[in-house]
């Protein structure tokens, strides 16, 4: 936190606001795509998972990324047909198990 002199005296405390770790790491793509000239669909993937990300630093975010990237493709199926099965719009969709009436 700084002061910042508004004249005649008046001081008003400037805070920054703290960027999370997303919006560092968006930035940074941004950074790149236009420094490098990169074509940006080498970071759509990348940004849809960051931003669809719940993990609360990159430390975490990195560890999970890297569990997933160590399983096999039956056992990525295998998850992504129970993600499936748990969303309110498939018709297999239990009504009651999302507390609706």
């Amino acid at each position: 936190m700084t002061l910042k002199t508004l004249g005649m005296g008046i001081a008003k405390l400037a805070t920054k606001a703290s960027k999370s770790w997303k919006d560092k790491r968006i930035s940074a793509m941004n950074r790149q795509i236009k420094r490098k000239k990169a074509p940006t669909w080498h970071y759509i993937d990348e940004h849809a998972e960051v931003s669809g990300s719940k993990a609360p630093s990159k430390k975490i975010y990195k560890s999970v990324q890297k569990k997933w990237q160590s399983l096999s493709s039956k056992q990525r199926d295998k998850i992504w047909t129970k993600r499936a099965e748990r969303t309110p719009g498939n018709i297999h969709f239990d009504k009651k198990k999302a507390g609706k009436k």
